[in-house]
């Protein structure tokens, strides 16, 4: 009697190997493999991913990277002579006006003053909602008032 060719189980098309291990087929094999990797590679890839997700979502996290990315854009090359924020932007405007005096279109002298309206407001600080001190008088003033 001829022996029979063992079919292979996962085509079903070729002959299994003599001698083979696995009991496939080369083509087979090659691609259990591939299948093998490809499995333990996205594994890998949804853990890093999930990490990842873990590190991002935290909110401390978040503020903490825009707080230093900010430091980074805004940290002078070399310090300021003088701490007042109000001379800092006087001499800031200054340096603008020199720009202004050069031939612009009008887009560009409105980003300019929109650039120096952003340095006013460095200068002046939040709104401070505390009342000047001649409002605050005159407020005692008018409550001790009589009628």
């Amino acid at each position: 009697m001829d022996e029979v060719a063992e079919i292979c189980p996962r085509c079903g098309r070729n002959e299994v190997e003599p001698q083979a291990p696995s009991g496939f087929c080369s083509p087979c094999v090659v691609e259990r493999i591939r299948e093998a990797y490809g499995e333990r590679q996205r594994a890998t890839v949804l853990s890093r991913r999930e990490a990842w997700r873990d590190r991002t979502t935290n909110e401390w996290e978040r503020d903490r990277q825009r707080v230093s990315r900010l430091q980074r854009a805004v940290k002078p090359r070399e310090p300021a002579e003088s701490f007042d924020p109000w001379e800092l932007a006087y001499d800031a405007l200054r340096e603008l006006k020199g720009l202004r005096s050069v031939r612009m279109r009008a887009e560009q002298y409105e980003r300019l003053e929109r650039i120096a309206e952003a340095i006013r407001r460095l200068g002046w600080g939040p709104d401070d909602p505390k009342p000047e001190p001649a409002a605050e008088v005159a407020a005692d003033l008018a409550a001790t008032r009589p009628d």
